[in-house]
């Protein structure tokens, strides 16, 4: 499970959406279309790191199930690494999803 289904929503949102981006930009000049295909992208790609992350934590935690003390502590290093990951990446969230909705519309 995604580590909030919202989140989980927006990025498969903004991934159809960038895939129209890419579809439909080439009708439009190309110095219209770049600001939106960057902030979808940009978009997509953070929403991409919090998903990798999330999944990397929930693996990591049912690989370590019944294992040995070392092993678990070695996979703390992976978790806590993925952590904070995650939490740089849901902090850059706001800022980046703002740019996004402030991008002007090149179809318009």
């Amino acid at each position: 499970q995604f580590c909030h289904p919202a989140l989980h929503e927006a990025r498969k949102f903004i991934k159809k959406f960038s895939y129209s981006v890419h579809a439909f930009g080439p009708l439009f000049p190309a110095d219209d279309v770049k600001p939106m295909r960057r902030a979808a992208r940009d978009l997509q790609n953070l929403l991409g790191i919090v998903q990798d992350a999330d999944t990397s934590c929930r693996i990591v935690s049912r690989m370590t199930r019944g294992k040995s003390a070392a092993v678990k502590q070695a996979a703390m290093l992976v978790l806590g690494f993925e952590a904070h990951r995650m939490q740089a990446a849901l902090e850059d969230y706001s800022k980046c999803a703002k740019n996004f909705r402030r991008t002007e519309p090149f179809w318009s």
